[in-house]
């Protein structure tokens, strides 16, 4: 933790989740609620679920609480970037212990418990809707970046946060249109357009936004 008030050494404070819970670590990702910090689990020597929770006023290891996504559900794990829309936090799927994934996490932010989690698997709807790298939301809806799914994809699924169902999914193939709209790592909107981050597609390194 960097205290932005005093940017020196003296405003630096760690703080070893690890030491907790030894599965705690690995993360890619995470978001804040305002009270609490959620960090995204990802690859801890495998691919992890274990989702830790640190609260913000407490920055100690009796702040730090954790949720196992895998023992509400085998397919979530794996993911690569999160987001909240105030009431939820989501998850966004990558790669998983069974390959890559669409399995989206979702949990209450109000129940931090394995009865506050749903998943909607992208892939039911089509095959291809897995592989994805980080997300946002504009508020009502969620935005999952396409990225690596075995090839650079452009398949960019939005969810309504109002309706997380197969019914409230809709996607785009980017690399219809340009196959250079591919392979991206994040995003971003400014209320009216998303922004997609560019990384890689299949002629390499790309600077496509």
């Amino acid at each position: 933790r960097v205290d932005l008030q005093n940017f020196t050494s003296g405003g630096i404070f760690a703080l070893a989740l690890a030491a907790v819970d030894p599965d705690l670590k690995g993360f890619q990702g995470g978001f804040t609620d305002g009270r609490y910090g959620y960090f995204v689990p990802r690859y801890n020597g495998s691919m992890s679920g274990k989702v830790a929770r640190v609260d913000l006023q407490n920055f100690s290891a009796g702040g730090v609480t954790s949720l196992d996504l895998e023992a509400f559900d085998s397919a979530l794990s794996g993911f690569m970037g999160g987001f909240t829309d105030g009431r939820f936090g989501y998850l966004v799927p990558y790669n998983g212990n069974s390959g890559f994934s669409g399995a989206i996490a979702r949990f209450d932010l109000q129940n931090f418990t394995l009865s506050g989690v749903t998943k909607l698997d992208l892939a039911t709807i089509d095959s291809d809707l897995k592989g994805f790298a980080w997300g946002f939301t504009d508020g009502r809806y969620g935005y999952f970046i396409p990225g690596y799914d075995g090839f650079y994809h452009g398949r960019l699924a939005r969810v309504d946060l109002q309706n997380f169902t197969t019914s409230g999914v809709s996607w785009l193939n980017l690399a219809t249109l340009n196959n250079n709209l591919a392979g991206f790592q994040g995003g971003f909107t400014d209320g009216r357009y998303g922004y997609l981050v560019p990384n890689s597609n299949a002629s390499g390194f790309s600077g496509e936004i």
